[in-house]
Formats: C-alpha cells, sequence, structure tokens
C-alpha cells in the first residue's frame, strides 16, 4: 500500500513539472496577451504571483516554473530568483501569521498532538526544526505552509523562520529554474 501511494506521489509531482513545461512551452510563449502582460507587469508583478505562490496551500504551482518565459521576455535571472524568492518568503510569513493568530482555535483542534511532538524537539534539538524546515524549503515542491503553520503555532521564532525560509527558497528557485529550463529545452 505504501509502494502505491510513493508511486502516485512520484507520477503526481511528475504530472504538476511536465503541465508547467507545456504551459510554458505551448500556451504562454505562443499566447501574446501572456507575454504582453508579463512584461507590463514586470518584477512587481512576478512578486505579486510569488507571495500568491508562496501561501498556496490548495494549488501548489511554483512560481520558478515560468522562468524560461521570465527570460525570453528579457528579465535578469538573478533579479527573477531573488524577486520570487522574496515573494515566495513573503507568502510563508502569512502562514506563519495564520499559525500564530491561530493558536489558541489549533491547540483545541487536533492538532494539539503535532504542537506536542514540535514542544519536545525543540526542548531537545533546538535547531533540528531549522534543519529539516531549510532543506524543505531547498527541496520539496510542497507548500512550506506544511511545516510553517505548526511551528507558528509551537511558538518557534518569526525571523529565524523567515532567514530559514529565504535562503531555502531561493535555492529551490535556483535548482526549479535551472530544471525546469532544461526540461524546456528538450521540448
Amino acid at each position: 500500500m505504501k509502494k502505491r501511494k510513493l508511486i502516485r506521489n512520484i507520477l503526481l509531482l511528475a504530472c504538476v513539472f511536465l503541465f508547467i513545461a507545456w504551459l510554458n512551452v505551448f500556451l504562454i510563449k505562443n499566447s501574446e496577451t501572456v507575454r504582453l502582460v508579463v512584461s507590463q507587469f514586470g518584477y512587481a508583478g512576478m512578486f505579486v504571483v510569488a507571495i500568491i505562490s508562496g501561501f498556496n496551500v490548495a494549488v501548489p504551482i511554483p512560481v520558478i516554473g515560468f522562468y524560461p518565459l521570465f527570460v525570453e521576455l528579457g528579465f535578469v535571472p538573478v533579479f527573477i530568483i531573488l524577486t520570487l524568492s522574496l515573494g515566495m518568503t513573503l507568502g510563508n510569513t502569512v502562514g506563519y501569521f495564520v499559525g500564530f493568530a491561530g493558536k489558541g482555535f489549533f491547540e483545541r483542534a487536533s492538532s494539539i498532538r503535532v504542537r506536542k511532538m514540535f514542544d519536545r524537539l525543540y526542548l531537545r534539538h533546538q535547531s533540528l526544526p531549522f534543519v529539516f524546515l531549510f532543506f524543505y524549503a531547498a527541496f520539496v515542491p510542497l507548500p512550506n505552509e506544511l511545516l510553517v503553520i505548526p511551528m507558528a503555532i509551537a511558538g518557534y521564532r518569526f525571523w529565524q523562520m523567515v532567514v530559514v525560509l529565504l535562503i531555502g527558497n531561493i535555492i529551490f528557485n535556483i535548482v526549479g529554474a535551472f530544471g525546469i529550463s532544461t526540461i524546456v529545452s528538450f521540448l
């Protein structure tokens, strides 16, 4: 049963990446309207979309998937990655504040076990959750809120989390940019 679930998750992830590549190659690159809108809003538009992508639990499509389009339209790769990383981190902070503000609600709900786990983990190994958050943010293409919200409920420090998330998001976007560019180049 676990093997099926793992295979299903891998296939789902592959489908998301192929969908993004398809959007880049066939839909967006051939749509003059989309190209005009992206060019018109520039880095500010990228930043806003990255915030939405950063706090998007329902449909987690990483905005870095559109990196080839941004580069083709003449945006500077380093600034693309930094803009998207800052926007995603700001979106992640929304998740932190949701967890922090809903602390009382979540404590009464079913997340008491999760909070106790994070509390024990924090007492034993104070830096381990941040190391795990870093690797999760840098290499797992799922919403960071899956960790950020429980960590906020458990009372982890905001600024430490923001620094870890920013560095993790930068690495995620660098890896994503070159991975998506490579996939698109093969199509």
